[in-house]
C-alpha cells in the first residue's frame, strides 16, 4: 500500500461509491421486488475499538446474484482508532459466500504483509463465521476451497 495517505472517510466513500457504481453498471436492469418491509435486528451495534496492541479489519464482501461479478472492502484501525489502511476491489466469484471468504483472506494477508501480528477480523456474515469456527459444512462449490484454505490458516495461527 504505498502511495499518499487518504482520510479514512474518504475511503470509505470511494469504496461505497465504487460499489455502488459498480452493481448499477453492471445490473442497469435492477429492480426491487418481493416483500421489502425491514426487518428486525437482533442488537443495534456500532463500530468499536480494538483492544490495545491489536489492528481490527472490518471486512465485507459483495456479490450481484445471477452475476460473476461481486467486489470486497477492507479497512483497518488500531486501538486508538487511526486507519491503517485498506482496500476495495472487484472480484469474480459465485456466490456471496465465496465473496465473504476472499475478503478474509484478502484481509489476512494485508495483515500480514502489514506485520500485524494481533488482528481481530469483523465481519457481518454469520455463515461464514460458523463455517470457520466448524458450526457449519457446506457442500463443494468455489467458496468451499476458499473457507477450507481460511479455516487452515486460522487453525495454524492459533498453535
Amino acid at each position: 500500500m504505498q502511495g499518499p495517505e487518504f482520510p479514512p472517510t474518504a475511503s470509505s466513500h470511494v469504496a461505497s461509491s465504487g460499489r455502488s457504481n459498480y452493481f448499477l453498471s453492471s445490473n442497469p436492469t435492477f429492480e426491487a421486488r418481493g416483500n421489502l418491509s425491514p426487518v428486525p435486528r437482533v442488537q443495534k451495534t456500532h463500530w468499536s475499538k480494538p483492544i490495545l496492541n491489536y489492528v481490527k479489519f472490518n471486512l465485507d464482501g459483495y456479490w450481484s446474484p445471477g452475476t460473476r461479478k461481486g467486489s470486497i472492502d477492507i479497512m483497518s484501525r488500531n486501538s486508538s482508532g487511526e486507519w491503517c489502511g485498506g482496500l476495495a476491489s472487484p472480484l469474480l466469484c459465485d456466490s456471496s459466500l465465496s465473496a465473504e471468504a476472499a475478503s478474509a483472506l484478502c484481509a489476512l494477508h494485508l495483515a500480514k504483509n502489514r506485520g500485524c501480528l494481533r488482528v481481530i477480523m469483523e465481519t457481518d456474515c454469520k455463515v461464514l463465521i460458523d463455517c470457520i469456527f466448524g458450526f457449519r459444512v457446506i457442500t463443494p462449490e468455489p467458496s468451499f476451497l476458499l473457507l477450507t484454505k481460511f479455516t487452515l490458516w486460522f487453525q495454524a495461527s492459533k498453535r
